[in-house]
């Protein structure tokens, strides 16, 4: 959605992404900052336990789009840049 797949590794194994600039970490900050300050509102000045999960729920599904989003997007670049570099290596020849 927000985030660029540069700012991030991606694992080959499971669904982990990792930070790896600045950016990237401000953007997993601004996402946690996202999910836990509503969910501590709703519990602790609220008194509202299901609406904090059902906060929760929701949050992380947006945070999982969004992750998917940026793993999507990683791809495409990639097999774009396989794409063009076979391409380059057939106009050479």
């Amino acid at each position: 959605m927000f985030g660029k797949p540069e700012w991030f590794e991606f694992r080959l194994m499971g669904l982990s992404v990792r930070p790896v600039r600045w950016q990237g970490w401000v953007y997993v900050l601004v996402w946690t900052l996202a999910l836990l300050v509503p969910f501590w509102v709703l519990l602790f000045f609220f008194q509202r336990p299901l609406w904090g999960l059902v906060w929760l729920g929701l949050a992380v599904s947006l945070m999982a789009a969004d992750a998917q989003a940026l793993y999507r997007r990683r791809q495409s670049r990639i097999d774009e840049k396989e794409w063009d570099d076979r391409n380059d290596s057939g106009a050479r020849r």
